[in-house]
């Protein structure tokens, strides 16, 4: 989206407070997005500007648009690359204006329970409501975004959008691997075929793990097995002990991860399980 930002000043209160027009993609009911001229705060002294050059679809802006989370109207997109064009008053090291990063958009509060148990992927603020004009979500659908310096990732020069974007959910899925503690040799069952199931496929392979794929959709077979695992079957399967004891050399699976399926995947997960397993 090539839309030039506007920022502007004005004064509440005798304080001076700048808020930033951007162009956005709004979500308006079932099957229809629109672009917006959106008015949001910037707080130009404490926060990192960057332009946008790419946002990833993840799975609240997929639900949202099919009709199965009816959140109208929502801005979504939380996975960015982009460009830094200004910088706080107090300039974090290693950040300048030019470079190119990352923006981890979900923002924690440090606050809340979930931050103070250290389980700041549940924050309280990741589900923020409409406020001043601006609706609901984390509003990286857009051309231009102000955040504070944690959620800015430095990334090469030579690293295109597309993969820049990337480094948030590759973030997700490498935590997961070692709090399974996966390691060469180990035995995986990744259960769904998706993104989140073929990065998990990548990141396994390259650390040695022996790879197995479950999904009832054959044709996320094929993608996954081009990163060197084995495409097996659907979900139900797992359920199968001969088949498991098979492949498995009749331990069962070292480390299980369900990416799709939910409720179904879990229990399949249990049930191809080894003693010990890690099921994440």
């Amino acid at each position: 989206m090539q839309v030039s930002v506007h920022i502007r000043t004005v004064g509440v209160s005798g304080s001076e407070r700048s808020r930033m027009e951007v162009r956005g993609l709004v979500i308006t009911c079932p099957r229809k997005v629109e672009e917006w001229t959106l008015s949001v705060p910037l707080a130009v002294s404490s926060e990192v500007g960057v332009r946008i050059e790419l946002c990833g679809l993840c799975t609240p802006e997929q639900r949202v648009y099919r009709g199965a989370k009816p959140t109208y109207p929502y801005w979504g997109g939380h996975e960015l690359s982009g460009t830094i064009v200004s910088l706080p008053d107090d300039v974090p090291d290693g950040l300048r204006v030019g470079d190119r990063v990352a923006v981890l958009l979900m923002r924690r509060c440090g606050q809340c329970r979930a931050c103070r148990l250290g389980l700041d992927n549940h924050c309280a603020y990741l589900n923020p409501k409409a406020r001043g004009g601006v609706p609901q979500g984390p509003g990286g659908l857009a051309n231009f975004v102000g955040v504070p310096a944690y959620q800015v990732f430095s990334v090469p020069s030579f690293l295109a959008p597309e993969r820049a974007a990337l480094v948030e959910p590759v973030a997700c899925v490498a935590r997961g691997i070692n709090r399974a503690r996966a390691k060469a040799g180990d035995t995986v069952a990744v259960i769904g075929g998706g993104t989140m199931g073929l990065l998990h496929s990548i990141l396994l392979t390259t650390k040695g793990c022996d790879v197995y794929l479950f999904d009832d959709d054959v044709a996320t077979h094929g993608p996954v097995m081009s990163t060197g695992a084995h495409a097996t079957g659907s979900v139900h399967s797992l359920s199968d002990p001969k088949l498991v004891e098979k492949l498995t050399d009749g331990w069962g699976f070292d480390c299980i991860f369900c990416t799709r399926f939910g409720v179904r995947g879990i229990q399949g997960a249990i049930a191809a399980a080894s003693r010990g397993a890690r099921i994440r």
